[in-house]
């Protein structure tokens, strides 16, 4: 009997977990009424395209609009022809509470807010959310005046007066103006991580971010995982339950400095079958497993020591057997190899630029900006077909690559012209 309990709970152990829904955030709509407070947009704009996320903004139409009568801003995009955004974010001023109301508005709202996967207002711009019943259920804030009226509007929500900003897993609501780079902040830290999030704000000079005077309502699974650990946590999920990267690690993070490093390296081994991991993640992943004993990748410092030493054949080696293991797992950013590259580029130094180039198209070989500047390694090295190969790579991966097709064309010019030179 005893056997057959063992086997059955290993058994157990072997299912797979539930599916969870991950969020991949890259792409965010800044919709923008005429006369919108100029803050209320601006400093979240500057704090998600510090952090790395491609914004836009999308307004009514195409006309040129004046933030609180003064700015001119024109629009990227119409609510005719907007792409659909991961993120999509509203914002007070301009009677923000009466434009949710406009008929083509809430036909676009419920359009596109069902393909969405998070929404995320500031100030007034809240009343985009409850339009669409977003807010009903939930804890939301809003600018200090405007708290009656929005309570009244939408009276199946709890209008908090007290907060700088409301996360409810996937609707995130800040008071008003400022409180909007607060929640901006808590934004990239549940999606990036708090480390990336304060790096964010110090480079922004910005140190009124106290993450106490938010207000987060966890959601079941993370309760869950915090009391039960990761893997009963999953199991009992639902298919709804939504797991973000930021939070994720931050956890994994927080329950191996309290001692709990076993449920740590359950969320850690989730984190890498999903999401493609920061370097500086990896790291902290790599003492925690190293500690446990387990199999871990050479260390970061090691593979830039290598760069740095000029020994890309070892470097490579090590990105590539790395990835069999552990495929999520990295050394460096993307853009980080690239503006090292381009750094060995710009000083003259081709050979180690085209070495750079190739260790950042080994390890994000799905991007085609990495085989775009490899191509260019290889056009400053006059290696023709090699930078033909890389650059049609990149158009391959991106057919708007324009600039890829610019320089395709130019070294067809450039063969030309030379074959010219050398005809007697």
């Amino acid at each position: 009997m005893k056997k057959l309990l063992f086997a059955f709970l290993c058994v157990l152990l072997l299912l797979p977990l539930k599916a969870q829904r991950t969020a991949d955030i890259q792409n965010v709509a800044l919709f923008l009424q005429d006369r919108v407070e100029i803050l209320d947009f601006a400093g979240p704009m500057e704090v998600l395209i510090a952090a790395g996320f491609n914004v836009y903004i999308v307004a009514r139409t195409k006309a040129p609009i004046k933030a609180m009568g003064e700015l001119t801003i024109l629009p990227d995009y119409s609510i005719e022809d907007c792409p659909t955004p991961d993120l999509i974010a509203f914002f007070g001023g301009g009677g923000a509470a009466r434009v949710a109301q406009y008929p083509d508005v809430q036909k676009w709202l419920a359009e596109v807010f069902p393909k969405t996967k998070m929404q995320f207002s500031v100030c007034t711009g809240a009343f985009f959310l409850g339009e669409m019943g977003l807010l009903d259920g939930k804890t939301a804030t809003t600018f200090h005046s405007a708290i009656p009226g929005l309570q009244e509007r939408f009276p199946e929500a709890t209008v908090r007066d007290d907060v700088r900003y409301v996360d409810n897993g996937s609707v995130i609501t800040t008071a008003g103006i400022s409180a909007g780079i607060d929640g901006a902040l808590h934004l990239v830290a549940k999606l990036k991580g708090k480390d990336r999030a304060k790096a964010v704000a110090e480079n922004m000079e910005y140190f009124g971010w106290e993450p106490e005077k938010g207000l987060i309502m966890e959601t079941p699974v993370v309760q869950t995982i915090k009391k039960q650990g990761f893997r009963k946590a999953m199991q009992s999920a639902g298919e709804e339950s939504t797991l973000y990267y930021g939070e994720m690690m931050d956890m994994g993070k927080a329950l191996a400095a309290e001692g709990h490093p076993e449920k740590a390296m359950e969320v850690f081994d989730y984190a890498l079958e999903v999401y493609q991991l920061a370097p500086n993640d990896c790291e902290v992943v790599r003492d925690v497993y190293l500690n446990a004993g387990r199999k871990v990748p050479p260390s970061r410092e090691k593979v830039l020591q290598l760069v740095n030493e000029g020994d890309f054949t070892a470097a490579a080696d090590i990105i590539e057997t790395t990835k069999k293991d552990f495929p999520n797992w990295s050394f460096f950013t993307e853009h980080n190899g690239n503006m090292h590259g381009y750094h060995y580029l710009g000083n003259g130094d081709i050979k180690k630029a085209i070495g750079v180039f190739k260790l950042n198209v080994l390890a994000y070989p799905d991007s085609f900006n990495t085989y775009d500047s490899l191509g260019e390694a290889y056009m400053a090295a006059e290696e023709w077909d090699l930078a033909v190969q890389n650059y049609r790579k990149s158009v391959d991966l991106n057919p708007d690559n324009e600039n890829g097709r610019q320089m395709l064309k130019k070294i067809e010019e450039l063969r030309t012209k030379k074959k010219r030179m050398e005809q007697p």
